[in-house]
């Protein structure tokens, strides 16, 4: 159950009890003993939060595209190096297996 929707809900609400010889109970004691909602906290620090927890992931999504813009040309470069080193290795080493027919012995 969301906090804040509970939380408006419940505040200011008072429930009857299983018994009509046991007190009413207030919405606030069912807030801070069954849901274990903390009351003290205003609706201000909840919308802090929430707005930095949004600027903390728009910072790290902005690390994570700079760096993926800047490894990613590297890490591609080293592949194609390798690739042309192994296709010059293939080359070198197939042109010396190779050998040119020889007419035989007339």
């Amino acid at each position: 159950m969301p906090q804040g929707g509970c939380r408006n809900d419940l505040e200011g609400l008072v429930f009857d009890n299983q018994t009509p010889d046991l007190p009413k109970i207030p919405g606030e004691f069912i807030l801070e003993n069954i849901f274990q909602i903390n009351l003290r906290r205003s609706k201000w620090v909840n919308l802090g939060v929430i707005f930095g927890m949004m600027i903390i992931y728009r910072l790290i999504f902005l690390m994570m595209i700079k760096i993926n813009e800047d490894v990613a040309p590297s890490v591609h470069g080293c592949i194609a190096r390798r690739r042309i080193q192994r296709r010059k290795r293939n080359q070198n080493t197939s042109v010396g297996v190779i050998q040119s027919p020889s007419p035989g012995p007339m």
